[in-house]
């Protein structure tokens, strides 16, 4: 991909994001499958390195090293709280892992809210809105290994590769300035459903299909880095974005 079209693409925000619900989440066993994903998207990448916790109690950063041998209870201190501030577990827990302690374009963070009585989300967010993304991150091989990872151990109902871009309108309002949502486009890469998750739609020409090892399947929009020039590439992406826009509310 050219300079000019990497300009484009670092227009997105690019995450990895799914969900889905597992009723035998307790505080333990959410922090098993978390530490499992940590170690396995650094098997797939040295970026996935050096992991750094918040508490978001002690509103500090804590290393992994430090905690990973009473994860529980790291877990059950990062629950949820009601209105009051107060311990609410059944509204999960909440876990969060850096890179780095230092935001950058090249900042990897997976956030994952798990309990028994809500459902799963994760999210694994590479770079940010303000400061932009490493281009080079932005590959197929990294983001489909990265997606596997995560579904081999989450009970994932759905999941995809996604770039977000948002486009502001500044308004003048006498003397202040108003800012409003002009455009916006979720551009959806990858997208993996379970073996019983089949769209049920005819498929755009060129889609991607690939088994998983668990047994569900990927969609794929191109095996390649994105491209926003590249209409039928784009039209594969607004497709999986149709698709997965009804699957983002998994159910019991």
């Amino acid at each position: 991909m050219d300079a000019g079209k990497d300009l484009v693409l670092t227009d997105y925000v690019f995450s990895i994001q799914g969900g889905g619900y597992d009723p035998s989440n307790d505080p333990d066993s959410i922090g098993r499958r978390f530490l499992k994903t940590l170690d396995a998207l650094s098997q797939v990448d040295r970026i996935f390195s050096d992991w750094v916790l918040t508490d978001h109690v002690k509103l500090e950063l804590v290393n992994l090293a430090a905690v990973r041998s009473r994860f529980g209870a790291f877990v059950e201190r990062n629950v949820e709280t009601d209105d009051d501030g107060e311990p609410d577990p059944a509204q999960g827990y909440r876990l969060t892992a850096f890179n780095s302690p230092v935001g950058g374009p090249r900042t990897i963070a997976l956030v994952v809210r798990a309990g028994r009585g809500t459902a799963d989300t994760f999210e694994l967010s590479f770079g940010g809105r303000l400061q932009g993304v490493d281009p080079a991150l932005i590959n197929y091989p990294l983001f489909k290994a990265s997606l596997l990872a995560i579904v081999a151990n989450w009970r994932c109902a759905w999941a995809t590769a996604i770039g977000f871009k948002l486009k502001l309108r500044h308004v003048p309002i006498g003397p202040v300035i108003r800012v409003e949502t002009d455009f916006v486009h979720r551009l959806t890469w990858i997208a993996y459903l379970p073996a019983n998750g089949a769209p049920g739609h005819d498929l755009p020409p060129g889609l991607i299909i690939e088994p998983t090892p668990e047994g569900g399947f990927l969609m794929i929009a191109a095996d390649e880095r994105p491209d926003p020039s590249n209409a039928a590439q784009m039209k594969r992406a607004d497709f999986l974005t149709t698709i997965m826009e009804k699957r983002a509310s998994p159910r019991r």
